[in-house]
């Protein structure tokens, strides 16, 4: 009685194999070890898995959150990607979709500092660097890597930059710098074939983006029918934070520049 009453255990859960049915303390050990142990099939939430769960069991419930989706022709963008190919290659590097968005969001946080905000006890709070968060998909979890003074580097060293929190991330040597100091997320199920979908913010920042694929499909451009490349952008904001109106402007600037890219490449 006294060993259940240690780990709060109900002496029913037990089953007696002593005198007349009589539960025995070897009895009550064996039910601390069955409740102790997963059932079949159940897998528990531990590490990262637990960490994850409750941070955005904690961004749902603590925040007003909101998502604007928008279509961008991004044409231009996918040109200026596979021009970059031959200038990068003495680099050892493939330009990707994901660096010029990147790019292009810094400039807009830049243009926007309402969004690059965090909210916390002691209310808004501006960040004046534009640390973007880019999400990095690990077999364990899923991890953000930060690229600190985004707006102020080349898209050359955005890209190399996300290289090499990706490879830390993979070999388990990211350091806290590497994933502290976030004041914006980017996150992309692009390579999944995915359109649109909603993003959960990464507290304590107020919003994120969800990049979709990149489709090549009929459009009208300048008046006609023409085959362009188009992909959604999905922007959740924490309406505590952000109301509509900034919050649908910052995705509109994030359009325009990815619409209009030859300044990245500049």
């Amino acid at each position: 009685r006294r060993l259940a009453q240690q780990h709060n255990l109900d002496l029913a859960l037990a089953q007696g194999t002593g005198p007349g049915g009589r539960i025995t303390e070897a009895d009550v050990q064996r039910a601390l070890d069955a409740r102790a142990s997963p059932a079949a099939g159940v897998t528990p939430l531990t590490g990262v898995r637990k960490t994850i769960a409750e941070r955005m069991l904690q961004s749902i419930q603590t925040m007003a959150q909101v998502t604007l989706t928008t279509e961008a022709d991004v044409t231009e963008m996918v040109a200026i990607r596979k021009e970059l190919l031959a200038q990068w290659r003495p680099h050892r590097l493939r330009p990707m979709d994901q660096d010029l968005v990147i790019k292009a969001v810094a400039r807009a946080l830049a243009d926007h500092p309402s969004v690059n905000t965090v909210l916390d006890s002691s209310g808004l709070r501006h960040i004046e660097e534009v640390n973007i968060g880019v999400a990095l998909a690990l077999a364990e979890g899923l991890i953000v890597g930060v690229v600190h003074n985004a707006n102020t580097k080349s898209l050359l060293a955005i890209a190399q930059e996300v290289r090499e929190l990706a490879a830390k991330a993979r070999d388990g040597k990211l350091a806290p710098e590497d994933v502290t100091g976030s004041s914006f997320t980017i996150t992309s199920l692009a390579s999944f074939d995915i359109d649109a979908f909603t993003p959960i913010i990464n507290p304590p920042e107020v919003a994120i983006l969800g990049v979709g694929r990149v489709v090549e499909k009929p459009a009208i451009h300048q008046g006609e029918i023409a085959k362009r490349s188009m992909m959604f952008l999905s922007l959740t904001f924490d309406h505590r934070a952000l109301d509509g109106a900034p919050a649908a402007q910052f995705l509109q600037t994030v359009k325009r520049y990815l619409e209009e890219p030859r300044w990245m490449a500049a």
